[in-house]
């Protein structure tokens, strides 16, 4: 090994120096101008050298433990890449000792497989922006990725101790820039990517497509923009119910008691069941949408003898469904293999391009996007975590149909 003149700092307490996390880069390959990494050992640099990240990016380096924030300022300032050097030395040279050895074989091996990468990009990296943050990374707000073009968040297994509600941390993520991407491990020990990762190798069977009469999906547009100069559309699932979904509304082909914006499940409504709650085509759908009140007037769509709510979902230009499942209580709700899931059914009028719908499994691995075309439709494991981003200028309109045979 050759020699390193580094300047050696004593530490007082253990830091995260080794992991035996294996790295492996998964997350969408495009430009990134961001990374947001908690501190744990050479994440940060492995991250850093596996992508493409642009000449402007903004480094932030979060963590709760100030010993492991220490390590990467020094780091930044003291690594050479001429130098040939295994990961053990460099934490021995930092503490003097190698420590807790558990992991140091892997780590050494991991960083031997990027070093190069790291090596022929450190010009670059080193003169980007860095911030080190002593905050937990599970209990931050991102507004700092707001103005992001593209950002990554690193977390780590900041969740495998926490109670913090892992969903609501990556919408938290997700509503500060829809464009931002993100890899850790959830509470179950399982890797969790962000949209157009690499997905697992065995990807499950998370829909299944159905046959429906052919829809005039250009006519059924003209009549909705109608219905967008009437203002028709309801918006769906606000913070009035504690949820953030912005740009996503609906309106009620046939719904209860024959309004258009009555569109949320007949609970909200005073009903206890979808058989109680008295359902018809809406007033509203008869004057504005003829061609889909005839359509469904004349198809048993699904199989469907008896509709509950038949719905447009809208979700406008820049506007995102949070991630969610629809089956938050867990009560299993019943999936076929060839069937699906044969109560509802989503079928498409527009997708406009950019505007993507992505799904993970109950683990929480990502298992891939759903690719619609106008006149698809799909039976979906909606109880399963999935979300919706519109990154087009267009509105995106779906038709989401409920009923029973």
């Amino acid at each position: 090994m050759s020699s390193i003149n580094w300047k050696i700092k004593k530490v007082s307490h253990k830091f995260e120096a080794f992991s035996s996390e294996n790295f492996t880069a998964s997350l969408e390959d495009t430009e990134y101008d961001c990374l947001i990494s908690v501190a744990t050992s050479y994440f940060p640099w492995l991250h850093l050298a596996n992508y493409n990240f642009s000449k402007n990016t903004k480094v932030i380096i979060m963590d709760d433990n100030q010993e492991n924030l220490s390590f990467h300022k020094w780091f930044l300032q003291k690594y050479n890449p001429k130098k040939t050097i295994k990961w053990q030395d460099i934490i021995s040279i930092y503490q003097q000792g190698i420590g807790d050895t558990t992991d140091y074989e892997l780590c050494n091996n991991t960083w031997d497989q990027s070093k190069g990468l790291l090596d022929a990009k450190w010009d670059i990296i080193k003169n980007f922006s860095f911030e080190f943050v002593n905050k937990d990374i599970t209990e931050r707000k991102f507004s700092s990725i707001k103005y992001c073009k593209k950002p990554m968040i690193y977390f780590g297994n900041k969740f495998s101790s926490k109670d913090t509600s892992f969903v609501n941390f990556l919408n938290n993520i997700f509503s500060s820039n829809q464009n931002s991407t993100w890899s850790g491990k959830t509470q179950h020990n399982t890797k969790c990517h962000g949209p157009n990762s690499s997905t697992i190798k065995e990807v499950p069977n998370f829909y299944v497509p159905v046959d429906v009469p052919e829809l005039d999906c250009d006519k059924v547009l003209q009549e909705i923009k109608v219905l967008e100069e009437n203002n028709l559309f309801t918006p769906l699932r606000t913070a009035q119910y504690g949820e953030n979904n912005p740009g996503w509304s609906s309106f009620a082909i046939h719904g209860i008691e024959g309004d258009a914006d009555k569109i949320l499940a007949y609970g909200r409504y005073g009903y206890d069941s979808d058989e109680e709650a008295p359902y018809r085509y809406t007033d509203m759908a008869k004057k504005y949408t003829p061609t889909l009140v005839k359509y469904f007037e004349e198809n048993k769509i699904h199989g469907h003898e008896y509709y509950h709510r038949v719905r447009i979902m809208k979700l406008a230009p820049t506007g995102y469904i949070s991630i969610h499942d629809d089956d938050p209580k867990k009560n299993k709700k019943p999936w076929d293999e060839n069937k699906g899931r044969p109560s509802s059914l989503n079928m498409c009028i527009n997708n406009p391009d950019g505007c993507e719908m992505h799904f993970w499994n109950g683990e929480f691995e990502y298992i891939g996007p759903m690719k619609w075309n106008p006149n698809d439709a799909y039976t979906l494991r909606i109880h399963w975590p999935h979300m919706v981003r519109n990154l087009s200028n267009e509105p995106r309109y779906h038709l989401i149909v409920h009923g029973r045979s």
